[in-house]
């Protein structure tokens, strides 16, 4: 009984080192499949330094490309108004982020301070809301929005973006009067 076993587990085990290299397995991705972006980018202007992290075109949502960047405010440095033509996730990594929603409304989360539960809430358009370490947000296509940094050392940003391929990743829009805000229809 004993030679059976050993030969039943002889056997098992050059069944399994055997069967792979008989049957054929699937092959490494082809990647000509994918559809890959351009060469990541570092731009910098007016103290605000952008770095594309990584990029690509999701089969999944034919034209749209999906970009993961770092944005690094120096002390000071502000975007100004703008929107972009998709989706955004951005989380605050360092400093204190001064965020205005001008017409339009975003999704932020607060994260836990001093043993609090993480907070999420809608923020309309009323006024600039200041965004620290820990904090995200979520902003949705034509939403008008600016922001800058309203801390003493630098700013990091990572911002995960869902737009429309081939189209600059924000446009600059005018604010009709400063101070106006508008949370229904831009």
């Amino acid at each position: 009984m004993r030679w059976f076993s050993v030969r039943a587990v002889v056997g098992l085990v050059l069944l399994v080192l055997l069967v792979p290299m008989i049957v054929p397995t699937s092959a490494a991705p082809d990647l000509s499949t994918y559809a890959l972006p351009d060469a990541l980018t570092v731009t910098q202007a007016d103290g605000v330094t952008r770095e594309v992290l990584s990029s690509g075109l999701p089969a999944g949502a034919p034209g749209q490309e999906l970009i993961l960047l770092r944005f690094t405010f120096a002390s000071g440095a502000v975007i100004p108004p703008h929107m972009h033509p998709g989706m955004q996730t951005a989380y605050v990594v360092s400093g204190t982020l001064g965020y205005t929603v001008f017409c339009g409304t975003a999704l932020v989360t607060h994260s836990p301070k001093d043993g609090t539960a993480p907070r999420t809430e809608i923020l309309p358009a009323t006024g600039e809301t200041f965004l620290t370490p820990g904090d995200s947000f979520v902003e949705v296509e034509g939403l008008r929005h600016a922001g800058r940094n309203a801390g003493p050392g630098p700013l990091v940003l990572l911002v995960s973006s869902l737009l429309t391929a081939g189209q600059p990743a924000s446009s600059v829009v005018q604010i009709k009067q400063a101070g106006t805000f508008n949370a229904g229809s831009c």
